[in-house]
């Protein structure tokens, strides 16, 4: 049932010029160069590179499309749970609404960091014909960070099989952290210690976010005495461990 709103998050990743292409190619990070057979693509990449997109840009107004359906779905799910068109046990009610309002804080941390300003929608039942004021940057931040403080501590402390790929409360204090780590440019006021905070009182203690020191060396005898030589990706090898 859960599963239509974080689906949204693979489009908005992972769909040609959309989340990542804007983040990566934008910064120093990586480029995509011209090629004897193409590439070039009307000079996209390199106006993301040197910063000189335009609204012609696909990639300004794809990233908008594939992030809106995240917190419609959102919504939905929590319309749906509210109103009991979809039956569920009344015991994991709060947790499965808390869950979908981190995830939709999620959807909403991207369009406050590359949009700014975006309206706040938190009803699916809307009139056919609805068009709700654009909030500020702040309001946003406000939004996201008020909506997170009253649902992390209502979902999963779990962090196995049963919540991999979920929201549970240490995907929510993570999310937390990140807009106070951010905080300065999204309402010019830093909270670097709320971070900070967050970081060394909670996620910190949380031994399954600990590496050791010697992970990568782990890693690499990992590859090279349990993994059968035919795994020669690396990626392959961590996979199929």
């Amino acid at each position: 049932m859960t599963g239509a709103p974080y689906v949204d998050w693979r489009g908005l990743l992972l769909q040609w010029n959309t989340l990542y292409r804007a983040q990566e190619v934008s910064g120093d990070e990586m480029l995509t160069p011209a090629r004897p057979n193409g590439w070039v693509d009307g000079g996209v990449y390199r106006r993301i590179h040197e910063h000189k997109w335009t609204t012609d840009d696909d990639i300004v107004g794809k990233c908008l499309d594939q992030g809106i359906p995240g917190y419609y779905n959102c919504n939905r799910i929590i319309y749906q749970v509210q109103t009991k068109s979809i039956p569920v046990a009344p015991a994991d009610t709060t947790a499965l609404i808390a869950e979908m309002k981190l995830l939709r804080a999620s959807y909403y941390w991207f369009l406050c960091d590359m949009y700014g300003k975006h309206p706040i929608v938190t009803k699916f039942d809307v009139p056919a014909v609805f068009c709700q004021r654009k909030n500020t940057r702040k309001e946003v931040y406000d939004f996201i960070v008020k909506d997170i403080l009253a649902n992390y501590p209502l979902v999963s402390t779990k962090d196995d099989g049963t919540t991999y790929g979920k929201f549970n409360k240490w995907a929510g204090l993570t999310l937390l952290a990140k807009m106070y780590l951010n905080a300065g440019v999204y309402t010019g006021t830093p909270d670097w210690d709320k971070c900070k905070a967050i970081c060394d009182t909670s996620l910190m203690r949380q031994e399954s976010l600990k590496l050791p020191w010697n992970q990568p060396r782990k890693m690499y005898l990992l590859r090279r005495t349990k993994i059968p030589k035919r795994l020669s990706s690396p990626y392959l090898s961590i996979q199929n461990m």
